[in-house]
């Protein structure tokens, strides 16, 4: 038999244990309630937007404000289009009228008639389109406005080439136009019929298929756009004055990215001096020893490379011609430039990038795509942005970085094949290509940027030569440039 104080010892066990399970039962309890209220309030992910449906009448209407809306982008764009157009034709002209007198002065005859080949006039499609009043057009009516004149630039661009081709080969101006390969893209025919359904709900798959047929039509005459831009920054390589380059404009930042300008900083005083001080920073460095200025008197240059480049401004292009200028220096004005890219470490110097796939070891400068979009630094898009300027030997990438490599892209045209004084500069490290022959490397070791860091003698092709320049940046400012020597070279500099 238990005795009282036995049976006091066991109650208050047992209320201990019990007092012990209803403590943890209301603190699980609590968790899991304040586990949910806060799942609920910020865990929880957010609903899906509600999406508004449309049926009926306000469908159609919002279908017909979706139409106009993209009418609205493309008439736009076929302005841009007719004034690119006419910039070409006019460039034409020039080159025409340049093939004539070359042709009356070898020959002592009248030139062949350019009308002798068959799309030296417009049909009366082509005509109607530059013309039409594209205010009262549909989308449809102005996509294939836009074609029209799409298909127009493309014949006078091969045109274009043409005369140049004839001019510099003595061919007849229709072997030449046969040797010319300028073809429009074909671009795809609009679902017609689908701008006829009735659209009867904003949720349906009427409506999603016409989406993304005005979304197909809106990136066609993008396209035809960039192609024109592409185009005459072509024909500037020989008419820079006719279409505005080397003029005395006020560079600005322009919404396109082939022939308009962008503004580049402006320049410190200091900037065109080929004279620069010994800076030990520039010779010295963990990673081992650079270049630096270039001795001009040892090196036995046609000229002292040492002279203040900003007492005799070089002029600005890229075309060299049978005979020097008058000016003996030349920088080239006009680059497409891409990136940043990630190069933590300067790793960068040895890493190859997508842009540089375009040079081959064995067989050289393979192609470029202008269009192409690459991840760059900090995991963003970048794409090739055009950059241009008559007032600054130096060009510095539209967005500078430390730790990052960019990539520039020109094409220099040359009447004949001619061997060149070229001289470049890079802050910190850059390496160029000719033609897929590498012709500069301006050691690893970080330096200020100078107009004559290296030099090299360059041979030209004639015709249109590939320039592809990599430059890096460890930190601070950065810039590159690249000048050739278009004075007469004596024959004892070798």
């Amino acid at each position: 038999m238990l005795t009282k104080r036995e049976l006091h010892r066991r109650r208050r066990r047992i209320y201990l244990l019990s007092g012990v399970f209803l403590g943890l039962s209301a603190f699980i309890c609590t968790g899991f309630y304040f586990g949910w209220f806060g799942w609920y309030a910020w865990g929880r992910p957010p609903r899906p937007p509600r999406e508004v449906v449309a049926e009926g009448t306000e469908a159609e209407r919002f279908a017909r404000r979706l139409k106009e809306t993209q009418a609205k982008r493309a008439r736009e764009d076929i302005e841009k289009l007719r004034d690119q157009l006419d910039r070409l034709d006019m460039v034409m002209d020039s080159r025409y009228r340049r093939y004539a007198e070359d042709f009356r002065y070898r020959r002592n005859q009248p030139p062949e008639p350019l009308t002798n080949l068959g799309v030296a006039e417009p049909r009366p499609e082509e005509a109607e389109a530059v013309v039409s009043d594209i205010d009262s057009q549909g989308i449809l009516e102005l996509y294939e406005t836009a074609r029209l004149l799409d298909k127009r630039m493309h014949d006078v661009y091969r045109l274009f080439r043409t005369c140049e081709l004839a001019r510099i080969q003595q061919m007849t101006l229709q072997d030449a136009y046969d040797a010319t390969d300028v073809v429009a893209p074909t671009r795809p025919d609009p679902d017609y019929e689908l701008f006829d359904i009735p659209i009867t709900s904003t949720a349906g798959e009427e409506m999603k298929r016409l989406r993304q047929e005005l979304e197909t039509i809106r990136v066609q005459i993008r396209a035809m756009v960039g192609d024109g831009r592409r185009m005459l920054d072509l024909a500037a390589i020989l008419e820079p004055e006719l279409l505005g380059y080397g003029s005395d404009w006020d560079f600005g930042r322009a919404e396109g990215r082939m022939y308009q300008t962008t503004a580049l900083v402006e320049r410190p005083p200091e900037l065109f001096e080929g004279q620069t001080g010994t800076d030990p920073q520039a010779f010295e460095h963990e990673w081992g020893r650079g270049e630096g200025p270039v001795t001009k008197k040892e090196l036995g240059l046609p000229v002292d490379l040492g002279i203040d480049l900003s007492e005799s401004m070089p002029l600005p292009g890229r075309k060299l011609l049978r005979e020097g200028w008058k000016k003996e220096w030349m920088f080239i004005n006009s680059w497409y430039v891409i990136g940043p890219f990630s190069s933590p470490d300067r790793e960068g110097i040895t890493k190859k990038y997508p842009p540089e796939a375009s040079i081959d070891p064995e067989r050289g400068f393979v192609g470029i795509d202008l269009d192409a979009t690459y991840v760059g630094m900090d995991d963003k898009p970048v794409q090739w942005e055009y950059l241009a300027t008559d007032r600054r030997v130096a060009f510095i990438p539209h967005q500078p970085a430390e730790w990052a490599v960019w990539y520039a892209y020109t094409e220099i045209y040359s009447e004949v094949e001619q061997e060149r004084w070229v001289i470049f500069g890079s802050d910190d490290w850059g390496k160029c290509w000719v033609n897929g022959k590498e012709v500069y490397d301006s050691g690893v070791t970080p330096h200020p940027w100078v107009p004559d860091r290296a030099y090299s003698k360059v041979t030209f092709q004639q015709g249109v030569n590939t320039v592809l320049f990599k430059l890096e940046n460890a930190w601070g400012r950065t810039a590159f440039s690249m000048c050739v020597y278009t004075g007469e070279v004596a024959d004892d500099y070798e």
